[in-house]
């Protein structure tokens, strides 16, 4: 679970689905996972969610489409 400095978990949720990259918005049911990331649950997060079926370039996907986001948002 991650934030993205300036954008609601939902907007950076959405933005990350228009570049084909699935993740969730929300506390995803994982609230005592929040609080020692240092993340509110009340506003909620993005969740990626990676599994066996997840490959490598799926991960760099990821992290690419995160990195673009995180960028757009500093100025």
């Amino acid at each position: 679970m991650f934030e993205v400095d300036g954008l609601a978990p939902l907007t950076a949720a959405e933005q990350l689905a228009a570049e084909s990259v699935a993740v969730w918005d929300g506390h995803n049911y994982a609230v005592e996972a929040m609080e020692p990331l240092g993340l509110d649950f009340e506003a909620g997060a993005v969740r990626a969610g990676i599994s066996l079926y997840t490959t490598d370039d799926d991960v760099d996907r990821l992290l690419e489409a995160v990195r673009r986001l995180a960028g757009s948002e500093s100025g």
